[in-house]
C-alpha cells in the first residue's frame, strides 16, 4: 500500500493541516489533521451533508454562556453524520479563532487552543458520562451544561448541535461563523458561512 502525505495552508496565518491519503484502498479521500486530530476527511461526490441554519439568527452572540445551535443534514439520514466543525472568528484562521469539532458517533466535543497550538481531550455531551464539565481557550470557554446533539424531530435527515459558548474578548469583532461537516462515507460540506453575515460578540 502507498502512503502519500501532502500538506496544506488552508489560510495565511494559520497552522498547517496534513492530508494523509491511502491510495490503494481509497484513491480519491484524503484525511486531513490539525494538530494530531482528524478534522476533515475529504471526497468529492454527492449526496452530501450540509450545514442547514445558524442560531442565534439575528447577527448578535451573546455572551457569556450564550448557546449556540447549528442544524446539520446528510440525504442518507442523520444517523450518517460523522463530524461537525466549527470555527468562530473575523477570518477561517484556527489561530485567531473559537475552533472545535464534534464526532457524532461518541457524542464529543473537543477544543483546539491557539495559545498552545493543542486540541483539548474529549468533553461527552452526555449526561452523567465523564468528570469534564468545560474547555477552554485562550479565546473561548465551551461548556457541557446546555452543550448536546440531537436528532430533529419529524426531519430524519437533520441533527442538531448545541454549543454553550463563551467567546473571551480576546476574541475579535465580528466573529463569522463557518462550519464543515462531514459523513460516514466520506461526503463532505466544505467550510461555509450560513447565513453570510458577521455576528458582533455581545458583550
Amino acid at each position: 500500500m502507498r502512503l502519500k502525505l501532502l500538506f496544506l495552508l488552508v489560510v495565511a496565518g494559520a497552522a498547517y493541516l496534513m492530508s494523509q491519503g491511502f491510495t490503494a484502498s481509497s484513491p480519491a479521500r484524503e484525511y486531513i489533521y490539525f494538530g494530531g486530530k482528524l478534522v476533515a476527511m475529504e471526497s468529492v461526490t454527492s449526496q452530501a451533508p450540509a450545514a442547514v441554519i445558524y442560531s442565534p439568527p439575528n447577527g448578535t452572540f451573546s455572551g457569556p454562556g450564550g448557546v449556540f445551535k447549528v442544524i446539520v443534514s446528510d440525504p442518507n439520514g442523520a444517523a450518517n453524520l460523522y463530524q461537525t466543525n466549527v470555527m468562530l472568528g473575523t477570518s477561517l484562521d484556527a489561530a485567531t479563532s473559537c475552533f472545535l469539532f464534534y464526532q457524532h458517533q461518541w457524542n464529543q466535543v473537543f477544543l483546539y487552543d491557539p495559545s498552545t497550538a493543542n486540541w483539548s481531550a474529549a468533553m461527552s455531551l452526555t449526561p452523567g458520562v465523564g468528570s469534564t464539565t468545560q474547555l477552554d481557550s485562550s479565546l473561548c470557554t465551551l461548556f457541557k451544561t446546555s452543550s448536546g446533539g440531537a436528532y430533529v424531530s419529524n426531519q430524519p435527515t437533520q441533527f442538531e448541535l448545541s454549543l454553550n459558548i463563551t467567546l473571551k474578548p480576546a476574541l475579535a469583532n465580528p466573529v463569522n461563523i463557518w462550519t464543515w461537516v462531514g459523513d460516514l462515507q466520506s461526503q463532505y460540506f466544505w467550510w461555509s458561512i450560513l447565513p453570510p453575515q458577521p455576528y458582533t460578540r455581545n458583550p
